[in-house]
């Protein structure tokens, strides 16, 4: 398929020209001098970027609710959704009770990209137990929990967070590594002090929806924030949704970290997308989208974001505190190398997986293509 587009963000910048895919594959990038034959599709007036890719996430639009699970088809659905607000390759938070029907997960056409499972706040500190966890249940981080867990996803669980406090930590951290897992730090009310000897003891990844439950950030003790904002070995992940974090706080980690060390998340969950409404797990919890886009618990509490990947990008270019090039760096190739995924996606590069997205001059998503077909809403 050629197609053609007057602005297309490659690793070189911007390019007028044209986009051969074949097969599953970006083919060539061509300038629009090289080519004199009539595209297939024509984008002109338009722009051309890298698909998306969301390592953090919960459910979207209804689908993935964890107080009742899923099956396949649902779990089909989510892909497809996420495929069509321009995310086209993913690393959900899965359940471990789901494992069963995720573990041998075979890709299709029209869905975002399923690279594997994420598995955030389960293992937390007691003040953040609750969160993904209304009933606040202990869960145990051992060694032989974690292998389980491994097992029983079949190894496509690619990404734990961990609070660095509980018991255990220091074995389970080095062990997952050992096996390819990612690592992040989150849930946690550890001090700066504490969190850096953890670090230079044994080291972790990124820090999970940096600002977030991560404790206090005080003048004598900057706590994980602080600390892990000046820890140039984390990642930091951001939800730039500004409810979670203040436009003035986005700005602080990408004048810290620069946004070659921020990977931009959504965080959405299985309420986001929906229209206002609660509801009710039983007569103690309950979850309320709010007229203003905020999803929160019973007791006021922020519980996953509203937006799309794509919304917060799109957020976060509109504040002006980063470009389009630079945020759409955030959202693709920082979390494609993140995953070691680069070679196959994250930007728009010969060889490459043929996901991308156009949009308009006004940042609306006109379409998504995944291996290089479009995707249609199932």
């Amino acid at each position: 398929m050629l197609i053609k587009c007057d602005r297309i963000l490659t690793e070189n910048g911007f390019l007028d020209g044209y986009l051969k895919t074949e097969g599953f594959n970006i083919k060539e990038i061509l300038a629009k001098e090289a080519v004199d034959e009539v595209p297939d599709v024509d984008y002109s007036n338009n722009i051309i970027i890298p698909g998306l890719i969301d390592i953090h996430l919960h459910g979207y639009r209804g689908r993935i609710n964890p107080a009742l699970g899923f099956d396949l088809p649902e779990f089909r659905l989510f892909l497809n959704d996420l495929a069509c607000e321009g995310t086209t390759a993913c690393l959900p938070s899965i359940e471990p009770e789901s494992y069963h029907i995720i573990r041998d997960y075979r890709q299709h056409a029209n869905e975002a990209v399923f690279l594997g499972c994420n598995l955030e706040a389960y293992f937390s500190c007691d003040q953040y137990k609750s969160y993904r966890n209304p009933y606040g249940l202990a869960r145990e981080l051992s060694l032989e929990n974690v292998r389980r867990l491994l097992n029983d996803s079949n190894q496509t669980l690619r990404y734990v967070m961990i609070a660095p406090e509980l018991p255990h930590a220091q074995s389970v951290i080095r062990f997952l590594k050992e096996q390819g897992v990612r690592v992040a730090i989150g849930h946690t009310t550890m001090s700066a002090q504490d969190f850096i000897a953890f670090q230079n003891t044994v080291q972790a990844d990124s820090l999970t929806h940096w600002g977030n439950n991560m404790g206090k950030f005080h003048q004598r003790d900057v706590g994980v924030i602080g600390a892990g904002l000046l820890d140039d070995r984390l990642q930091a992940e951001l939800i730039t949704d500004f409810v979670h974090l203040s436009k003035e706080m986005v700005e602080v980690a990408l004048r810290i970290k620069s946004i070659q060390r921020c990977i931009l998340i959504s965080d959405s969950v299985f309420l986001s997308g929906l229209p206002s409404q609660s509801v009710h797990f039983d007569e103690n919890h309950s979850l309320t989208i709010t007229s203003d886009n905020k999803i929160l618990d019973q007791d006021g509490n922020i519980q996953g974001c509203y937006h799309t990947l794509f919304q917060n990008l799109i957020i976060l270019v509109k504040s002006g505190l980063v470009t389009l090039q630079e945020a759409v760096i955030a959202a693709s190739m920082n979390p494609a190398k993140f995953l070691k995924a680069d070679h196959v996606m994250g930007s728009i590069k010969e060889g490459k997986y043929a996901n991308f997205l156009v949009i308009n001059h006004e940042l609306e998503l006109l379409k998504s293509y995944v291996y290089g077909n479009p995707v249609v809403r199932k």
